[in-house]
């Protein structure tokens, strides 16, 4: 584990392994990079792998950051304190939002974008906003625990269970609010961050109920690579860890092939 210092709290962030190009992964909202750590295990063999603490600081608290712009500008300064080339941004759920954010905001950094079962549905609804004036109205983490529970599936894994309760119980009720409204104003910005995604290896990973629509994103963009996982939760990261590296693995192959890509050379 290292930290990266700006103002504020410390950016905490995992750095393992070696070799092009890198991956970095964010985890869903609430949890740590933990989530990652099987993927993390077996990608790091043959890839540097980067997991960034996009919701826990360095004192154990909310990270500093409480809008999805100021988390994917965390991740962005974690790169360039690293030297990183341009890296296969990984992110879950809420992560997944927070990657596309950051492919606009510094695209030079990222050579191809995945989403892990992204937050598209619940942003694209306006539910986000509702949940997040709930939140900063009530004062109370049940609203969020709840949230939770509908989103990722009322019986979820007693592991992932457990993991997800605990980040919640240590949730800062006023910086969750403020950043479920920062990810809930991304909803008519939505169809674009995923056209510029489009623009660069971009695949898609889904969950048997998935939080988005894959036949509506078929419509929207052009290159996207969708590929469900049969089987499991919205955490199947953690249920299927062999099938989730393979297809992490298998992207590096559209990323190294991206006539796109060679053109920037």
């Amino acid at each position: 584990m290292a930290v990266l210092r700006r103002d504020g709290p410390g950016i905490v962030y995992h750095d393992v392994g070696q070799g092009d190009p890198p991956f970095v992964f964010l985890p869903e909202w609430p949890c740590d990079a933990a989530t990652w750590e099987q993927q993390i295990a077996d990608l790091s063999r043959s890839y540097r792998c980067v997991a960034v603490d996009l919701f826990v600081d360095d004192s154990g608290g909310s990270a500093g950051a409480h809008s999805v712009e100021g988390l994917a500008d965390g991740v962005a300064a974690v790169l360039e304190e690293l030297g990183l080339p341009p890296v296969v941004v990984v992110g879950h759920g809420l992560g997944g939002l927070v990657a596309l954010v950051m492919n606009r905001r510094h695209g030079q950094a990222v050579c191809g974008v995945v989403m892990v079962d992204p937050w598209l549905t619940v942003v694209a609804s306006g539910e986000l906003e509702e949940v997040a004036g709930r939140l900063r109205s009530t004062g109370d983490a049940q609203v969020a625990r709840d949230f939770t529970r509908r989103m990722f599936g009322a019986t979820p894994p007693v592991a992932v269970d457990e993991r997800l309760q605990a980040a919640l119980g240590t949730l800062a009720v006023p910086a969750a609010a403020d950043l479920l409204e920062s990810a809930a104003r991304l909803r008519g910005e939505l169809e674009r961050l995923l056209k510029e995604a489009d623009q660069k290896p971009f695949m898609a990973l889904w969950a048997p109920s998935p939080l988005g629509n894959p036949d509506e994103l078929r419509n929207t963009t052009v290159f996207l690579r969708q590929e469900p996982i049969p089987g499991g939760s919205h955490f199947f990261p953690l249920e299927h860890p062999g099938m989730t590296s393979a297809l992490l693995r298998a992207f590096v192959d559209d990323v190294e092939r991206d006539p796109r890509l060679q053109r920037r050379d």
